[in-house]
C-alpha cells in the first residue's frame, strides 16, 4: 500500500462538578491518493414534481496503488441539492442514523465503488421543494479526507 499513514490523537476533557478527565484516542489515518476521482449522476434530467431521484455517487481508483479510507461513521458518502442561486435546498446527511463507529474502504487499482440515494424531493426541513426549477446536485466523501463530485444539474417540472 502506497498511502501514508499518520498517527492522529484526540484529546477530549470532560468537566463535570469536580470530576475531571482527559481520554486520548490514537487511529491510524491513511491519506488518499489525490488520484482518486468521484462524479455524481442522477439517472435522469428531468423529472416530474415528486417523482424520486435517483442518485449516484461513483468512486473510482484510476491510479496504479490501492487507497484504504477510513470514516468515522457508518455513512461513508452524502449528496445535497442546491438551487440555481446556490442555496442549500437538501443536504442527505442530516437526519441520516449514521453508526459512529470507524469504517474502512479498500478501492485497489481499477476499482470503484457506488453510493445510491433516493431523494423525494422535499427540502431538509420537509416541504416539497418548488416545481419548474432547476437544481444541482453536489456528492461528497466524508472520510478523514473529503473529496467533492462534480454536479449534476436537474430540472423538476409543474
Amino acid at each position: 500500500m502506497t498511502a501514508l499513514m499518520r498517527p492522529a490523537s484526540l484529546f477530549v476533557l470532560l468537566i463535570t462538578g469536580a470530576i475531571v478527565a482527559l481520554a486520548v484516542a490514537t487511529a491510524f489515518l491513511t491519506t488518499p491518493s489525490p488520484a482518486l476521482r468521484m462524479t455524481v449522476s442522477t439517472d435522469k434530467i428531468f423529472y416530474a414534481a415528486g417523482e424520486p431521484v435517483h442518485v449516484v455517487l461513483h468512486l473510482t481508483n484510476p491510479g496504479a496503488a490501492s487507497v484504504e479510507l477510513s470514516f468515522s461513521s457508518s455513512c461513508q458518502a452524502a449528496f445535497t441539492v442546491q438551487d440555481f442561486q446556490g442555496n442549500p435546498v437538501f443536504d442527505s446527511s442530516r437526519g441520516a442514523g449514521c453508526w459512529l463507529v470507524i469504517t474502512h474502504l479498500t478501492l485497489a487499482p481499477g476499482g470503484s465503488r457506488d453510493y445510491a440515494f433516493k431523494w423525494d424531493q422535499t427540502t431538509s426541513s420537509g416541504p416539497p421543494v418548488p416545481a419548474g426549477e432547476w437544481y444541482r446536485v453536489h456528492g461528497s466523501l466524508w472520510g478523514q479526507v473529503r473529496i467533492q463530485a462534480d454536479s449534476a444539474t436537474i430540472y423538476i417540472g409543474s
